[in-house]
């Protein structure tokens, strides 16, 4: 039998305004806003940033929401 991967993780979570599901990976791309955010206050790059260097590292960068109630990311390293 094989072992299993171990993996360290990181979670963040807020109780911020949380992020809408048809939008959970877009705001991975480059370059991409979310209407609620203020334009002038974003590039949106960096989300795009962070998802690249952590698959650079073997790792995974995903999120899960819920409109008003707020945002999980995980971030998942192989040990």
């Amino acid at each position: 039998m094989g072992k299993k991967p171990v993996f360290t993780e990181i979670h963040i979570i807020d109780n911020g305004v949380g992020i809408d599901e048809t939008q959970l990976e877009k705001i991975f791309d480059m370059f991409s806003t979310l209407e609620s955010a203020p334009i002038d206050k974003t590039s949106g790059t960096g989300l795009a940033y962070c998802r690249k260097i952590v698959r650079n590292h073997g790792g995974l960068l995903n999120v899960t929401s819920s409109p008003g109630k707020g945002s999980t990311f995980s971030i998942s390293f192989p040990s």
